[in-house]
């Protein structure tokens, strides 16, 4: 299902998860969303950092208000009586806490890592991850259920080499979802299913340190070498401003369990 009306903006800034006890650890930016992702764009996702640690995080937050607009508009087009719209209200809801529930449990680098287990209260359902730009439909300019994208993917445009180290790592993600430990076969890969991180890069670390380290830790690699690729990873960094990004699978609403 997919909510593309102009109607779905964004009602207001300040999300309604904020009472939600979780968020209580961590100092969220709740009038920065960055951007949107999931099935229909529900997720809104915040930047935040831990209050105790000071680590970078994302909130995704789902807004229950949501489906009230969503169904509305699904009843002006079909015939649904009351109950029939709290039921499937209802089976959204366990969608997205299954979701949460089963991203929780995967342990693999091109899964979005969950830091916090889901936290539900009466307004809003919210799932606190690593840190993530946006979904890769915002990074491809639909800004759906987003008043103004971040300013990362705002300027994000995808180059060649980026689209193909990302298609390696769902190529990679996949493979361990359908013949790995899951079991499974993930029937919903798309742009808004999909996150993009800076989450090679470490804390106050910069793309040139990042070539810097990871060359080094080649151990082969000797100190010429180094030196020029990074005099050529710092050209590319002027002339198309490449960066170290990673595509994360995040949504897992639709799965087909494999026996």
């Amino acid at each position: 299902m997919c909510i593309r009306d102009s109607q779905r903006r964004v009602r207001g800034s300040r999300s309604p998860a904020m009472g939600n006890k979780v968020l209580g650890k961590y100092a969220v930016e709740e009038d920065n969303q960055i951007g949107s992702g999931g099935q229909g764009f529900l997720w809104r996702i915040y930047p935040a950092k831990s209050e105790a640690t000071g680590q970078p995080v994302s909130v995704f937050i789902f807004d229950k208000d949501q489906l009230d607009d969503l169904f509305k508009e699904v009843s002006q087009r079909k015939s649904l009586s009351k109950g029939d719209i709290e039921r499937a209200k209802e089976r959204v809801l366990e969608a997205f806490r299954k979701e949460v529930t089963t991203l929780s449990r995967i342990r693999h680098p091109n899964f979005i890592k969950v830091i916090e287990p889901l936290d539900e209260s009466r307004k809003a359902i919210v799932m606190v991850t690593e840190p993530v730009i946006g979904s890769l439909a915002n990074a491809f300019k639909d800004y759906t259920n987003l008043k103004s994208p971040g300013a990362e993917v705002a300027c994000y445009t995808p180059e060649t080499p980026e689209v193909t180290n990302g298609l390696r790592h769902l190529g990679e993600a996949l493979k361990f979802c359908h013949h790995g430990g899951l079991k499974t076969a993930h029937i919903s890969i798309a742009p808004t299913s999909i996150s993009v991180s800076y989450t090679h890069l470490r804390a106050h670390e910069t793309p040139e340190h990042l070539v810097c380290r990871l060359l080094l830790e080649k151990k082969k690699t000797t100190s010429s070498e180094m030196s020029a690729s990074l005099r050529f990873f710092q050209h590319q960094l002027t002339i198309t401003r490449i960066l170290p990004l990673h595509f994360l699978i995040t949504c897992m609403c639709r799965l087909h369990y494999v026996t």
